[in-house]
């Protein structure tokens, strides 16, 4: 009788290959995250660490090696670049990937973190990074918003819908387009400021109390 789902983008695809599905049956409820009063970086005079943050899986479509080609074409010129990696651990082509670039001193791989030891990352990382070529939505975007950290993301409709001008995009295969994206938000505090401005004043569109009143309102339609 109704069919929820997380984006306009989805709502999209499934009219497209459900032609049986009406629209008005399909309702789009973002994802939420939970509201705290959390401190601006820049009211707490809070400096960036020298890395750049991943955050998920990285298989298949989500493009993880582009981001590993990127990170090459920038050692050219800033050998202290890191890139930290939070998820499981990496698989064996991953780790021939890596030694084949030879950037194995640049890439950390900091596995299954805690709360609040994510929320840290996200606060004194240059930037955050996602290379997938398809989403139904991209939890991790809030969490940037909420915490203050820079984006970067791939060129895909959903991206666009979630963080519109929050973020910096760039074509998800072209590893020579993202390295000049990193270039351009990385140490910038000017770029970092306007994209977290940017960010903090959008993450409390998607709060759980909005996602939960929603969410109990398509089903109270069907009473």
């Amino acid at each position: 009788n109704k069919i929820i789902t997380i984006s306009e983008y989805t709502k999209k695809e499934i009219l497209k290959y459900y032609d049986f599905v009406k629209e008005e049956n399909i309702h789009v409820i973002y994802h939420g995250i939970k509201e705290e009063k959390e401190p601006n970086l820049y009211e707490l005079n809070h400096k960036k660490e020298n890395y750049i943050l991943y955050v998920g899986e990285r298989w298949g479509y989500k493009n993880f090696f582009t981001l590993l080609r990127a990170l090459k074409i920038l050692q050219k010129n800033n050998t202290d670049i890191k890139l930290y990696c939070i998820g499981r651990d990496f698989t064996n082509s991953e780790i021939s990937y890596i030694n084949f670039l030879n950037i194995s001193n640049s890439v950390v791989n900091l596995g299954r973190v805690s709360d609040v030891e994510l929320r840290d990352l996200y606060r004194q990382a240059q930037l955050y990074v996602s290379t997938s070529m398809s989403e139904g939505f991209g939890l991790p975007l809030l969490e940037c918003m909420k915490y203050s950290t820079p984006m970067i993301l791939s060129d895909i409709p959903v991206y666009h819908e979630i963080a519109k001008n929050a973020a910096i995009y760039y074509t998800a295969i072209d590893e020579y387009e993202l390295a000049e994206a990193i270039n351009y938000v990385y140490d910038n505090s000017i770029v970092q400021k306007q994209l977290i401005e940017s960010g903090l004043s959008k993450y409390i569109e998607y709060s759980h109390q909005n996602t939960v009143k929603k969410t109990i309102d398509v089903y109270k339609s069907l009473l």
